[in-house]
């Protein structure tokens, strides 16, 4: 896994998320759970990656989501990860069109809300020929 580039991913996000945070310092501030059962699956050109939503949504839904990033194997043998989309919440499925052609294309999820962001996500895999 290319550490460097997904931690960079994941550090954008929490700087992202910081702007939002409405924080107390008396009260307990809970990461949203983590999303499950990441799948991916080809259909025709695209691919279709779906998973589990397990947050617990409360009043204000619109500063939270998912973040959903692809990871391609280069030939040094590291995972490219690149940023797909940042999806609203209560999302459970996306559609990839702009999978790479040839090459097995690995999917990571997580959520986040004003609080934090979850742990990733399982890793799916799809060959896309």
């Amino acid at each position: 896994m290319n550490k460097i580039k997904l931690i960079s991913v994941l550090t954008l996000a929490l700087i992202l998320l910081a702007s939002t945070v409405n924080g107390n310092p008396n009260k307990q501030i809970k990461p949203p759970a983590t999303p499950t059962n990441l799948e991916a699956s080809c259909f025709g050109d695209s691919v279709i990656v779906d998973w589990t939503d397990n947050v617990e949504y409360k009043n204000n839904i619109k500063d939270a989501g998912f973040i959903l990033i692809r990871g391609i194997l280069a030939d040094d043998g590291f995972i490219d990860w690149t940023l797909v989309n940042v999806l609203g919440a209560k999302s459970t499925m996306y559609f990839d069109c702009f999978a790479i052609h040839g090459k097995t294309n690995l999917y990571l999820i997580w959520s986040f809300d004003k609080y934090g962001i979850s742990d990733l996500s399982n890793v799916c895999e799809v060959f896309v020929p």
